[in-house]
């Protein structure tokens, strides 16, 4: 063999060989990549799964308390998580309030009606800025027989002096009585930059001196910003925030 050849033998060789650690080094990649994936997917389930129990025990507790002829509509995602509505259950059953304001409509909405039914005194007024979802709560409540212990208000949102939109809150009766509780899990978030934030300014004076607020989502930033200028604005009211799914902040005077 000419030493041309062999020169030529050596190239195809080395060509060759690098050709074969590039593919065996793309190779390791990609398992890494994949091993890296079932890694952060092993995670997120354990995750989802330790989130979940609490919810499936919160969510049995509440069943009980409720005690209703059919199992609550699916709930988590945008509806109220079971601790959440386990919490709201609990403040209407044990404070018996003649007023409930609910902010948004939904599966809360349907909760509140069943305490008060249960307490056997006090009406829910849900404000809703989407009609058609109103509509949908309303037919929930005549299916599990309460409509009369809730009211769907229709109520736009509404932008007051370039403030935050808020609902039309001249829906609510002129007539009602002082709030004792009041639940905030609307409007929905990406409405607005601090979409809950005019809650407690517009309904303060209407609340009761012992009313108590339930705010859903307290684990989000936008939120907790929220319950620091309502205590600034109202410093009588005392916080509690609970370790819930999304966060809840309980705040009471």
């Amino acid at each position: 063999m000419t030493v041309i050849a062999m020169q030529i033998t050596l190239i195809v060789f080395t060509t060759a060989v690098v050709l074969a650690c590039i593919l065996i080094f793309h190779k390791l990649g990609k398992i890494l990549l994949a091993t890296q994936q079932v890694k952060d997917d092993v995670t997120a389930t354990r995750r989802e799964c330790m989130a979940l129990f609490p919810q499936l025990h919160a969510l049995a507790a509440l069943e009980k308390k409720l005690d209703l002829p059919q199992p609550l509509p699916p709930m988590r995602g945008w509806a109220g998580s079971p601790d959440f509505l386990l919490t709201v259950a609990d403040a209407i059953l044990s404070r018996k309030p003649g007023t409930v304001v609910k902010c948004s409509s939904g599966v809360t909405t349907l909760v509140d009606a069943r305490c008060l039914q249960l307490n056997n005194s006090g009406h829910v007024y849900s404000l809703e800025h989407d009609k058609s979802y109103g509509e949908k709560t309303e037919k929930m409540l005549q299916q599990y027989g309460l409509e009369e212990w809730a009211t769907i208000l229709h109520a736009p949102l509404i932008p007051r002096n370039g403030e935050t939109p808020w609902y039309d809150d001249n829906a609510l009766p002129e007539n009602l009585e002082p709030i004792e509780v009041l639940v905030v899990d609307g409007p929905p978030y990406d409405t607005a930059p601090l979409a809950r934030l005019p809650a407690l300014p517009r309904m303060l004076p209407r609340m009761a001196k012992s009313a108590v607020v339930i705010l859903d989502d307290a684990a989000r930033e936008a939120e907790r910003e929220i319950v620091r200028r309502w205590r600034q604005l109202a410093p009588d009211f005392s916080v509690n925030y609970l370790h819930h799914e999304k966060g809840c902040a309980v705040l009471e005077r």
